[in-house]
């Protein structure tokens, strides 16, 4: 059987009564249980940071592909989207608890 981490005892038992071999079921909930436990161990600050990073990586390339940019646009748009709007963000939902 597939094991995802030996120190979790849902993830770490046998099949029980059926075949050993890892089918796609068992892999999809294996992969549930662990985006749940990466889920749980990712704090919202993170989140809203990735998000925002990935949102200024693709600007950056839409950017990109429209227009020849300044190389100053690009530096303002991963400062500003990337870093800035996070902080932000995550600053007024902390305000706000």
């Amino acid at each position: 059987m597939l094991t995802i981490a030996k120190h979790d005892a849902e993830v770490d038992q046998p099949n029980e009564g059926r075949e050993s071999g890892a089918s796609l079921g068992g892999l999809a909930i294996q992969f549930y249980r662990m985006h749940e436990k990466f889920d749980s161990m990712v704090s919202r600050e993170n989140k809203v940071g990735i998000g925002f990073i990935a949102l200024a990586i693709v600007l950056l390339f839409g950017l990109d592909s429209v227009t020849e940019p300044p190389p100053w646009l690009s530096v303002a748009v991963i400062l500003g989207v990337g870093v800035v709007v996070p902080i932000l963000i995550n600053e007024y939902i902390d305000s706000g608890e």
